[in-house]
């Protein structure tokens, strides 16, 4: 449940309404609170929208500030919401420096390290990088076979095995 004044009413319907969306106001306006709201709303809309039809996927939410603080914040009282009215957990990232423990399990490295897709991408992409690496070395390693695929063709045409040597 949310109490919005008409403005804050207002920019929560362009929210839902528009793919991008901005808040902006001076300070104390409640566009922090405004963005909260606008935020469980899709996270409760596209829970739905994956009910109704789960080839759509989990379209992301993305939440910009210019201040690394102001993130925190705002991610602090989404969870704090979230934990209110004990919904499932919050699969989110936070990208970017943060020195806030409270939002550590959403740390961009800790996904890294416990979220099974990522761990896979990762490991998918370790493995392409090796392949590359492999591939790289494709024309030193045919140029080494046909010199010595030409060392055994002058050897057994009685040569020594050097293709440079004089014999």
């Amino acid at each position: 449940e949310a109490t919005l004044d008409p403005g804050q009413l207002q920019s929560f319907f362009e929210s839902i309404t528009f793919s991008v969306h901005c808040t902006h106001g001076p300070p104390g306006t409640g566009k922090s609170y405004l963005g909260i709201v606008i935020t469980r709303a899709l996270i409760l809309i596209r829970s739905l929208w994956i009910k109704v039809a789960p080839s759509v996927g989990a379209p992301p939410i993305l939440v910009l500030s210019y201040k690394q603080r102001a993130i925190d914040d705002f991610l602090l009282e989404l969870v704090a919401a979230h934990r209110r009215t004990r919904s499932p957990p919050l699969r989110m990232i936070r990208v970017g420096f943060s020195r806030e423990i409270k939002l550590s399990q959403y740390f961009e490295k800790s996904k890294v390290k416990s979220d099974p897709r990522v761990v896979a991408a990762k490991d998918l992409l370790d493995r392409l990088s090796q392949l590359k690496q492999s591939l790289r070395q494709l024309p030193d390693i045919a140029s080494a076979l046909k010199l010595l695929e030409l060392r055994l063709h002058l050897e057994g045409a009685g040569h020594s095995g050097d293709p440079l040597s004089k014999e």
